[in-house]
């Protein structure tokens, strides 16, 4: 992954979008609590990390051991109908595991189909300000019903 890092220092900001909230550009900025949020990464290597967490779920991946991937995935509060990962959310409906995220500016969306080990990511650059909740949703919903009928 050549194209991510926590700062600006660390990557091209010449091949960042500009982020809109509320039709204004919002000037980079810089979040003070990294793990909550404020990764930069690009679409090709948030795809490469997609990969190998497919390929983690399916005891491929080459960058943890079993045992984490296992916990990384594994349910953390079997007696909730919403079952979270350690950083994924599990959604028993369309066998899928994934995480989403937002900020000023940004949306984001990564999930993996666990059956058909097919991945889906959503990167937009505005927040829900311009975008509504159903659109996105109506968005995610439909990349994975195409998942589902073009890959079975």
């Amino acid at each position: 992954m050549t194209n991510s890092g926590w700062f600006a220092k660390d990557i091209d900001t010449n091949k960042l979008s500009i982020l809109y909230h509320k039709k204004i550009s919002v000037p980079q900025y810089h979040m003070l609590c990294n793990p909550a949020g404020g990764f930069i990464t690009s679409s090709t290597d948030l795809g490469k990390f997609l990969m190998e967490l497919i390929n983690g779920y399916s005891s491929k991946g080459k960058l943890l051991k079993p045992e984490s991937y296992d916990l990384l995935f594994d349910k953390q509060n079997k007696s909730m109908s919403n079952h979270h990962g350690v950083f994924a959310g599990i959604h028993p409906k369309h066998n899928n595991i994934g995480h989403l995220g937002g900020n000023v500016g940004v949306n984001t969306r990564l999930t993996f189909n666990t059956e058909l080990n097919t991945g889906i990511i959503i990167l937009i650059n505005t927040d829900f300000s311009l975008l509504s909740q159903f659109t996105y949703v109506k968005l995610f919903d439909t990349l994975i019903k195409y998942q589902e009928q073009t890959l079975k």
